[in-house]
């Protein structure tokens, strides 16, 4: 750097405390990454329920008289099965990532050592699987939602498949799952 007028080094933190330092700022994110993976997923539950309440197509298995009005596909029970994956998914991951923020919480604010020791433990074993579990999942959430829509799903009419690529990388940022899981 210095003989050759490049860029130049600064000491951030303790001398011999840099992976440490590195460490704190990947697990932040890897909160973050967790995190992130929600917001595509819950939009894209929501964009397929509002389709399937007003999308009609065939009728009550009950009722198979032809002459009857076409029902709203999310009375059909393989929609209702798409749909509820969905949510079951984005509530799952988000109730992960707030119960996680709370341990962060309860972390920066607790004065005893001892509970804040277990605290910490809490938080080396849930950083992976908040990381990890949302990015993966919440992807498959989006996979459902363009499914709800049927081709229809994958066009640019709606934006279901941009949330899906949006998210995808979800699972490979800040170390790939099963990898990072090894910090």
């Amino acid at each position: 750097g210095e003989a050759t007028g490049g860029a130049t080094g600064h000491l951030v933190g303790e001398p011999n405390q840099g992976l440490h330092c590195m460490f704190i700022m990947m697990n932040e994110l890897r909160f973050q990454v967790g995190l992130g993976g929600v917001g595509p997923a819950l939009a894209g539950y929501l964009y397929s329920l509002q389709y399937a309440r007003q999308r009609t197509q065939g009728r009550s298995p009950l009722c198979r008289d032809p002459s009857t009005p076409m029902v709203p596909i999310i009375e059909h029970s393989d929609v209702k099965r798409m749909l509820l994956l969905q949510k079951a998914y984005v509530e799952g991951a988000l109730g992960l990532c707030m119960y996680t923020a709370g341990v962060i919480d309860a972390l920066a604010t607790t004065a005893d050592a001892a509970a804040r020791s277990d605290k910490l433990l809490l938080l080396e074993l849930l950083t992976p699987v908040v990381k990890a579990w949302p990015s993966e999942w919440c992807l498959e959430a989006n996979k459902w939602a363009m499914q709800v829509l049927g081709g229809y799903g994958y066009t640019q009419d709606f934006p279901l498949e941009q949330l899906y690529r949006d998210a995808r990388p979800n699972m490979i940022y800040e170390g790939t799952s099963g990898v990072q899981a090894l910090d």
